[in-house]
């Protein structure tokens, strides 16, 4: 997926951080920043911690989608399954926001999409 303020998934992603105080940057600079850049990452975080650490982030970010952004989870997709999903994005230092919001946008249906009808 590319980095656009037309995916309602990037536009969340990019708004949630901004309010979480973990990103700064305007949305068309965002795209490329990577996890490791948080302010919440740190090197000398144990493994454990940091899955820890970004599976309470990352149920932050779904509060965040259901309760502000009006989303809802994607057909077969549950609050846990979506929220481990965003963890294995979170703990890698080298994903970026593009990343997470390719993530996202499989997990959650934003207002306005449209859903496909096979």
């Amino acid at each position: 997926m590319k980095w656009t303020n037309n995916n309602n998934a990037c536009v969340a992603v990019w708004g949630a951080l901004l309010v979480l105080a973990q990103n700064t940057k305007p949305f068309f600079d965002s795209d490329g920043v990577t996890i490791g850049s948080f302010p919440y990452w740190s090197d000398l975080e144990s493994k454990s911690s940091r899955k820890l650490r970004a599976k309470m982030f990352a149920t932050s970010l779904d509060n965040i989608f259901r309760n502000f952004n009006g989303a809802e989870y994607e057909d077969r997709i549950s609050r846990s399954k979506a929220i481990n999903k965003m963890t294995t994005i979170l703990i890698q230092d080298s994903d970026t926001l593009a990343d997470l919001a390719d993530m996202v946008d499989e997990q959650y249906f934003f207002v306005g999409e449209v859903k496909n009808v096979s």
